[in-house]
């Protein structure tokens, strides 16, 4: 063998490894450094506590963060490139029910570091947005097609028994609470389901902010609070969800209300480019600012904040990041987590032949 075909081996492998960087554009495979954090919830399960955290249409990951400054990987599910679009899910009794786009209703258990499959559900047309269970009820938005009620008595099989649409817009948020659905119709604002009989949803009531987009909202006693986008935040007192009264607000100029928490008498609210607010709401619905954070990787979509005060922000371009609100007048960052998927179908530049 002469000395030129070390050097000649070299390049081919080069080549090869060239042509499989490509795949990612030719086979319309959504490129790893746009995966970003959706969604993320936090349980304490024994002695660990975990966070659930959604990476959109990469999948699941499950953290430990039981010492929230250094968030470890217990679990993850990557479902190829693109196949899941988990956008939304929550969780009871241990079980994740996640809203996974035109992959549906998908239903998992968590035991220890194993994330299993274990039921499932497509609508023909529409993709799933959001999802909330209460018992053996779970409310799943669809887009035009609506919000269905299914039986999830059996997570395994969920049974589709009914369910309500606005032939003019699309079904989007959804929460649950004691027989009343609270579903988000984007700029057509909210409608208050009553689904005591889940195989007949019926429209009790609807609260609309102009045009503003409906994106997020939360309950706390009973009081609802709507995300209104650019329109702010908006409280209502639905102790009669027949006559939804109107008794709060708070505006944010410049930006929009995307997402929100309650914790105890505190508000946090995700705004985008600005960070995290955190409001403070008193018994008689005065509504003050009492704390922010904003970082320039900070451009929040969507948090989560535990009974000891530490708020999981998912953000747009810095992964999830942890911070310590105990004092809303001084916020400080104590941890990050930023995804690392697995790589190993395609060569990178540090791919080398000896």
């Amino acid at each position: 063998m002469t000395m030129d075909a070390p050097s000649s081996l070299q390049v081919h492998a080069q080549s090869a490894c060239a042509l499989i960087s490509q795949w990612p554009d030719a086979m319309k495979l959504p490129m790893i450094e746009k995966c970003r954090v959706k969604w993320v919830h936090v349980e304490t399960m024994g002695t660990i506590c975990k966070a659930f955290v959604s990476l959109g249409q990469m999948g699941l990951v499950v953290l430990d963060v039981t010492l929230p400054e250094k968030p470890q990987v217990l679990a993850e599910l990557f479902d190829g490139h693109g196949g899941m679009a988990l956008k939304h899910f929550c969780m009871d009794k241990c079980i994740v029910y996640t809203a996974c786009g035109k992959s549906g209703l998908r239903i998992f258990t968590n035991i220890d570091t194993s994330i299993d499959e274990i039921g499932a559900l497509v609508h023909a047309r529409y993709g799933a947005k959001c999802v909330a269970v209460q018992g053996d009820i779970a409310l799943v938005t669809f887009g035009r097609a609506g919000v269905r009620t299914l039986d999830v008595a059996n997570p395994t099989s969920p049974v589709e028994l009914g369910g309500f649409k606005d032939d003019m817009n699309e079904a989007r948020f959804v929460l649950l609470a004691d027989g009343w659905g609270y579903v988000s119709f984007g700029h057509a604002g909210i409608r208050i389901l009553d689904v005591t009989n889940a195989a007949m949803p019926i429209e009790i009531a609807a609260f609309a902010h102009g045009n503003f987009d409906a994106r997020h909202m939360a309950l706390s006693d009973h009081y609802l609070f709507v995300a209104f986008s650019y329109g702010g935040l908006k409280v209502l007192d639905v102790s009669n969800p027949c006559t939804p009264e109107l008794v709060g607000s708070y505006n944010f100029p410049s930006y929009a209300a995307e997402n929100l928490f309650i914790r105890d008498r505190h508000i946090y609210i995700a705004v985008g480019k600005g960070g995290l607010r955190v409001l403070e709401f008193t018994p008689s619905l005065e509504l003050r600012l009492v704390g922010s954070y904003v970082a320039v990787d900070a451009d929040v979509s969507s948090l989560y904040v535990t009974i000891d005060r530490i708020a999981y922000l998912c953000t747009r371009n810095a992964g999830l990041l942890i911070l310590d609100v105990r004092d809303p007048h001084a916020i400080t960052r104590i941890g990050q987590y930023i995804p690392q998927l697995h790589q190993s179908l395609f060569c990178t530049n540090s791919c080398q032949v000896q």
